[in-house]
This record gives C-alpha cells, sequence and structure tokens, in this order.
C-alpha cells in the first residue's frame, strides 16, 4: 500500500509509471502494474479531495470485481 498526502512518490517499483510524481493511471484507476489500481491523489489526475478518492475507489472495486468474477469490464466514460 502506497500512502499519499499529495506528496510526489518517489522510489516506485519497477513497471510502475509515474506522471508528475504520481501513478500513471487509465480508466477505473489501472496502473502500468498487472493486478495493482491507484486512486486519489497519489494518481495522475486525482484530486486531493475525499470524495474524489471515494469514488476512484468505487470504480477500481468494481473493475477488480469484474475482473475476478469474469464479467464484462466496464470502463467508465
Amino acid at each position: 500500500m502506497f500512502r499519499a498526502i499529495g506528496q510526489r512518490l518517489d522510489g516506485a517499483p519497477e513497471g510502475l509509471e509515474l506522471a508528475g510524481g504520481k501513478i500513471l493511471v487509465t480508466g477505473p484507476g489501472r496502473t502500468t502494474l498487472d493486478g495493482v489500481w491507484a486512486g486519489g491523489d497519489c494518481a495522475s489526475g486525482g484530486d486531493d479531495l475525499t470524495v474524489t478518492a471515494v469514488a476512484e475507489g468505487r470504480d477500481a472495486a468494481e473493475d477488480i470485481d469484474a475482473r475476478l468474477t469474469g464479467r464484462p469490464v466496464e470502463i467508465p466514460g
């Protein structure tokens, strides 16, 4: 787990791409590492607002569930 408090992430694991010191994400929080999602202020484009982080967490959880259960993945637009 990476904790973010509006700062830059240094020393990211190999294969985890950063954008402006934050974790690069696409769609519902997918990172460049398979099976790793990110959201909130540690993710690129993320705000440091609780409501935004909660919504991004929900989107990531739905995407993780779809992946684990084999349902079609719906990427929010």
